[in-house]
């Protein structure tokens, strides 16, 4: 009886550590779609400040924003650290910024990196990335 106690005690502390582990993994990748769909309802020119706050506190992505003047910027980034950690993946980051002047959306930026070079001691160093800014 006290076998079958430890046995189940056991599998049911794998499962929560293998749902934990799914959940680390997932949440970056989660949270990159959120944003993602958030970000192509901006419009270059259209989309106000007011508006882009709203959508993002919907979507609960947590940014950084910044004012200076006229000008503010609401930025956004992720990494796959613990992927990159367990060796199931190259280290990658995306990172988005959205620019506003006088409230209104004026340019929009996107870095994608991916770290894909190997030293001879096996260090990664930032190798293909893309920058796609706003038309």
């Amino acid at each position: 009886m006290r076998k079958k106690g430890i046995l189940i005690f056991a599998s049911v502390l794998l499962a929560v550590a293998l749902i934990t582990v799914y959940l680390a993994v997932m949440s970056p990748r989660r949270n990159l779609d959120r944003f993602l769909k958030e970000l192509v309802t901006v419009e270059v020119g259209k989309t106000k400040l007011d508006d882009w706050r709203v959508g993002i506190n919907k979507a609960h992505l947590s940014r950084s924003f910044s004012c200076e003047g006229q000008i503010c910027a609401s930025e956004v980034s992720f990494e796959n650290k613990l992927l990159h950690r367990l060796h199931l993946a190259p280290r990658s980051s995306v990172r988005a910024e959205v620019q506003f002047k006088g409230g209104i959306a004026s340019e929009i930026y996107v870095w994608v990196e991916m770290e894909d070079a190997p030293d001879a001691a096996g260090v990664m160093y930032p190798g293909t990335g893309a920058t796609a800014p706003s038309c």
